[in-house]
């Protein structure tokens, strides 16, 4: 959650109008059990 928030404090848009970048990455780590680097092509910010 820590790496969400960071990520939260600034935008990051995602690959579509609408996508936020914090998200894809949020829902990847959920999967995985860890903030991962990248999410949908690009990176996750907030590591």
């Amino acid at each position: 959650m820590d790496h969400f928030m960071k990520c939260k404090s600034d935008r990051h848009d995602g690959r579509v109008w609408g996508e936020s970048q914090c998200k894809a990455c949020y829902e990847a780590c959920m999967r995985h059990g860890f903030w991962p680097l990248r999410a949908n092509e690009k990176l996750c910010p907030g590591a």
